[in-house]
């Protein structure tokens, strides 16, 4: 009988180091896929941040096209009637 609890905790303790090390790498495993995730999500954050910043710029610089599109019609308007205007004095 003492040799039968022996053995047996032998091989208790044999699959309890097998599976306590199965445990340990399945977290090593759960704790590198979550690493990965975590740097993908920052990535992603700063890509999203990125984008942000992208889409802000493109909308200044669309807000800015027609500030100047506007200023320059403005100016065109103006000159054509000072020219118009020129005109008119030398034919009188």
């Amino acid at each position: 009988m003492a040799k039968d609890v022996r053995i047996r905790l032998y091989s208790n303790s044999t699959q309890f180091k097998s599976e306590m090390s199965s445990v340990a790498r399945q977290m090593k495993l759960v704790k590198s896929e979550f690493e990965a995730a975590r740097t993908s999500i920052k990535n992603w954050g700063n890509e999203l941040k990125q984008a942000e910043a992208r889409s802000q710029f493109l909308n200044r610089q669309i807000d800015l096209q027609k500030k100047r599109f506007l200023y320059l019609r403005k100016h065109t308007k103006i000159q054509s009637q000072k020219k118009a205007k020129m005109r008119r004095k030398l034919k009188i």
